[in-house]
């Protein structure tokens, strides 16, 4: 017996994350922006976030062009155990 999920769920759980960053990043320039601090200490860190979120997509991207989505990833199997407790 075995329990398996496909890959692509893992997939789906990155677009999540991905989701949830992008909206706290417009939430972070909105505010800079609507409370007026926006000083060039606070434009380089924001810059230096986006182009390190943007270069660290970019390369997630490469890796994952050549992935089997359709492949299962086995959470458990019961043959695991079987040198353990000969049934």
């Amino acid at each position: 017996m075995s329990i398996t999920i496909p890959l692509y769920s893992l997939l789906f759980l990155y677009f999540i994350f991905l989701l949830i960053f992008a909206f706290f990043s417009v939430v972070n320039v909105y505010h800079i922006a609507s409370s007026g601090t926006l000083t060039s200490a606070s434009f380089a860190i924001t810059f230096l976030v986006g182009a390190l979120a943007i270069f660290t997509f970019y390369f997630t991207f490469a890796l994952l062009v050549d992935v089997r989505w359709t492949q299962p990833l086995i959470l458990f199997d019961t043959s695991w155990f079987s040198n353990i407790l000969p049934v």
